[in-house]
């Protein structure tokens, strides 16, 4: 057994009596956060807007029904020789029932029933009551401004390209605060781990200020190195306090990230990370790193989908500055009957009766057989003066284009350079590693070495003590070494947009569940 071992020994038994609190992992730091992050909660609510934004632009073409019913009455002072009585009395009701809406090229359209019913005083009215049905088609479809699926359709593009963007910002999000919460996690895994480093130096310093307190006793070393041990030990202590004091720190910046509810117990328990890996992970095979972050980066999703948008909405206003020009068309097929009553003509004193003799359905069948009828078929032209409105709405719009083709070109360089660096984080940590392992080895044997010589009474004390002091560094280095091997590289999956895949997350339980 090395003199490390013996010393260490105490404090290893002295820790496993001790009860510890329950060990969070990284992936339940992970599930805490992505459940309860404030900012995350907020951008789902921005993707669900998105969604609502996207339902709106589809009632644009939802179909509308419309009916009407009413009742007429007109008395009017009659302006023929010919009528009878001199006062005109006609009184009825009217109805109408229609479906109208618009498609997604543009075209208007009314599709409905009309009908109505009338009585009248005039003695020369063939037919009282009369019933009268039309069945009735408009449609209005342009040829310039609004003509076209794309016109039409534009608010539906940029509310998909919208949600797209939401979409894409919730998901950079989350792997912004998976990415932090790694982070902490992994500098909370080092503070604890330098906490034990540092509260072993501080067992081996009493012990070993213990160990001189012999020598001195039993004459074999001077008073004055009692002073030296008591001053290392108390060094050690003040190191141990500054652990335990960034331990607690790095623990409240983990629970801040993890946000769990005011009733969970890691408010009232200390948080204890698992243990420091003895070895980095392996790095992944070699690919094309800045590659990988132009295709994975949600933020240049969204970016490119504001590029869509802007283009979307330049189209529109340029068709926007056309004149009206619009093919109206208007169909009637109409029907009517009535009880028909005989009727003088006044010229040859016969008597006369309607043929239009009939009921309400009668006038509708006469309505669908297509006898009587009355069209109009023409162009409509609209040619508003000046159009500056739609000019400047237009190079608004172009303006709008050009900046988000400049953003998207700036974050396109940026995410490359990110990706870039991030790799050269991680051969840098996996290098600074290797050279503090093999400096820690060293240490452990330098100062086995020092303390048999010192046993031996031929080493000094101060030797002895930088020595131990040395090993502490250095096990500080490698760990430190570790955590950033294990930080860069979740950097570099954020880089990449791969930090939901490489923790074991998928898109559908991370970014769009609720």
């Amino acid at each position: 057994m090395t003199f490390l071992s013996w010393l260490a020994a105490p404090l290893a038994m002295a820790m496993a009596a001790t009860a510890q609190p329950d060990v969070i992992t990284l992936p339940e730091a992970l599930a805490h956060t992505l459940e309860n992050n404030f900012d995350v909660a907020l951008e789902r609510i921005n993707v669900d807007s998105a969604q609502a934004d996207i339902q709106i632009a589809f009632s644009e073409f939802d179909p509308s029904m419309e009916a009407f019913l009413g009742s007429r009455a007109n008395r009017s002072p009659a302006a023929s020789a010919f009528s009878d009585p001199e006062i005109n009395e006609a009184d009825g009701m009217t109805g109408s029932l229609g479906v109208s809406g618009k498609t997604q090229f543009g075209a208007s359209y009314k599709l409905g029933l009309e009908t109505g019913l009338s009585n009248t005083n005039s003695s020369f009215q063939s037919i009282d009551p009369a019933y009268e049905t039309a069945l009735v088609l408009e449609l209005s479809q342009p040829l310039l401004k609004n003509a076209g699926r794309d016109t039409n359709t534009w608010r539906l593009r940029t509310g998909l390209a919208g949600k797209a963007i939401a979409e894409g910002r919730l998901r950079a999000m989350l792997l912004d605060a998976a990415s932090r919460t790694i982070e902490a996690y992994w500098e909370l895994v080092f503070a604890r781990e330098n906490l034990k480093t540092q509260n072993e130096l501080l067992e081996w310093s009493r012990q070993f200020e213990g160990m001189v307190r012999q020598k001195v006793e039993a004459g074999a070393l001077a008073r004055i190195e009692t002073i030296q041990a008591q001053a290392s030990t108390a060094a050690a202590e003040e190191q141990a306090v500054g652990a335990k004091s960034e331990l607690d720190r790095r623990a409240d910046i983990l629970l801040q990230l993890m946000n769990p509810a005011m009733d969970s117990r890691l408010w009232s328990e200390p948080i204890l990370p698992g243990p420091m890996p003895a070895a980095p992970p392996a790095d992944s095979p070699k690919r094309d790193y800045m590659a990988l972050a132009l295709a994975n980066s949600p933020e240049l999703e969204a970016a490119r989908k504001e590029v869509e948008n802007a283009r979307v909405s330049l189209g529109y206003y340029e068709n926007q500055k056309l004149p009206s020009l619009d093919v109206v068309a208007t169909m009637r097929l109409n029907g009517l009957r009535g009880d028909a009553r005989p009727v003088v003509d006044v010229q040859t004193g016969e008597t006369r009766i309607s043929q239009l003799d009939g009921s309400a359905s009668d006038s509708l069948s006469d309505s669908l057989s297509g006898k009587y009828y009355d069209y109009t078929v023409g162009l409509r032209l609209t040619w508003p003066f000046g159009g500056r409105g739609d000019e400047g709405r237009h190079a608004k719009s172009m303006r709008q284009l050009q900046t988000s083709v400049i953003r998207l070109q700036e974050l396109e360089k940026r995410v490359a350079m990110e990706a870039r660096n991030a790799r050269r984080e991680v051969v840098n940590a996996d290098e600074r590693f290797q050279a503090a392992s093999v400096a820690r080895a060293l240490a452990e044997e330098k100062l086995d070495a020092e303390m048999k010589k010192f046993v031996a009474g031929a080493s000094t004390l101060f030797n002895t003590l930088q020595y131990r002091q040395e090993l502490a560094t250095q096990r500080g280095r490698e760990l430190r070494a570790i955590a950033d091997c294990h930080i860069s590289r979740a950097r570099l999956d954020r880089a990449l947009g791969e930090t939901l895949q490489a923790n074991g997350l998928t898109l559908d339980s991370a970014v769009l569940k609720r």
